[in-house]
């Protein structure tokens, strides 16, 4: 396995940021999501206030070049039958929609990456080797949704995943397996080590991911006229699509100061627990 090493202080500021935007879930209500004033980041929270919970940070770090930290932020198992297995507890996939607002021929498509097990993430299950910095490009994957695809209307055009739908792994050739390898939340409660066995990665991943086209920012991803990103648990049920979204553009001094983020997040401890050293290793 290759490990990717460096330093990850400003995507752990990014995570406190998140946290300390967050408010307690009820049904319908979640925290606030972002977009930095150059349009290079974008924070979006993914909650309906059911027990599920993501989030995702983007990051243009070149015009052909985005790096996401994804994480598994869930507290509780939905109280609904279809959640019956430690499969529907795992977000295995992310949607978003990259360049002009709906699917269009000229937008930028992503065309391979890279993935690794987040900074003080492990695996659990039936194999339990993995640990933060170590490569996963064959456990996760990407795909773009064709243009003239039956039902695509419905769905963002690109997406990172482990299923094995309409993807490939960003290793090359390699079969991803659906839920194995999902992200499982960090929370034991929700999601023990012992459930079924069932590989998963606790609770980040990094992924870069590489396009085929420039992109100038990541205001396409939440523009009112694109599709709304998503993320999914489980291969079987609904994605979980956010509640709300940021203003467009986000209105200027929107984002926190950092001496604000860090008064706010002292307040915020138990939420951000989860992120504190954890979130990947770098980006170079």
């Amino acid at each position: 396995m290759v490990r990717k090493e460096g330093n990850v202080r400003s995507f752990l500021t990014v995570g406190l940021l998140l946290a300390a935007m967050s408010v307690p879930a009820g049904a319908g209500s979640i925290g606030q999501s972002y977009l930095s004033d150059d349009g290079k980041e974008l924070g979006l929270i993914f909650d309906q206030g059911t027990g599920l919970s993501g989030q995702a940070i983007f990051r243009l770090t070149g015009p052909r070049t985005i790096d996401i930290l994804l994480t598994n932020t869930s507290t509780r198992r939905p109280d609904d039958p279809w959640f019956d297995q430690p499969s529907d507890q795992m977000l295995t996939s992310l949607y978003f929609d990259l360049g002009a607002p709906g699917l269009n021929p000229a937008d930028p498509r992503i065309i391979g990456g890279q993935a690794w097990v987040g900074e003080g993430g492990y695996s659990i299950g039936k194999d339990g080797s993995l640990s933060g910095g170590d490569e996963i490009s064959t456990l996760w994957g990407f795909g773009n949704f064709q243009y003239d695809e039956p039902g695509q209307s419905m769905l963002p055009s690109n997406f990172i995943t482990t299923n094995t739908a309409h993807s490939v792994a960003f290793a090359g050739a390699e079969v991803l397996s659906g839920p194995e390898y999902g992200l499982a939340t960090g929370d034991l409660t929700v999601f023990p080590d012992t459930s079924d066995g069932l590989t998963a990665i606790r609770d980040t991943i990094l992924a870069t991911i590489w396009l085929d086209a420039d992109l100038a920012d990541l205001s396409s991803l939440i523009h009112p006229d694109s599709y709304t990103p998503h993320i999914e648990f489980g291969s079987d049920y609904e994605f979980l699509v956010r509640d709300h979204l940021p203003p467009f553009p986000v209105p200027a001094g929107a984002i926190p100061e950092p001496v604000t983020i860090l008064v706010v997040s002292l307040s915020a401890v138990a939420v951000a627990g989860y992120c504190r050293t954890r979130l990947k290793r770098p980006i170079t």
